[in-house]
């Protein structure tokens, strides 16, 4: 994402018709940054797979276009911890 992040501001909703809700669009189980509407009259649990995240598409106020996905995802491994090492159990001697 291009933009500066910290300027954008969270669209004010009014109604249910002010947003979309919306799943990422895989590609060979990698999600791409183009995002598709979920249907309003389908369960979640049917058109999602298990702890798959729903974005929140929101319209813009006067023209009733969908607006871009804002997502700032959150690191894999914090900088203060580390990454998980690949000893497998195995210890190191002691000298």
């Amino acid at each position: 994402m291009d933009e500066d992040m910290s300027e954008w501001t969270v669209p004010k909703v009014a109604s249910l018709d002010d947003f979309e809700l919306a799943k990422a669009i895989k590609e060979k189980g990698r999600p791409t940054e183009k995002y598709e509407t979920l249907d309003g009259s389908t369960q979640l649990k049917g058109t999602l797979v298990n702890w798959e995240p729903v974005f929140v598409q929101f319209k813009d106020t006067d023209s009733g276009k969908l607006l871009p996905v804002k997502v700032l995802s959150p690191p894999v491994y914090p900088e203060e911890e580390e990454a998980p090492s690949n000893d497998k159990g195995k210890r190191k001697a002691v000298e």
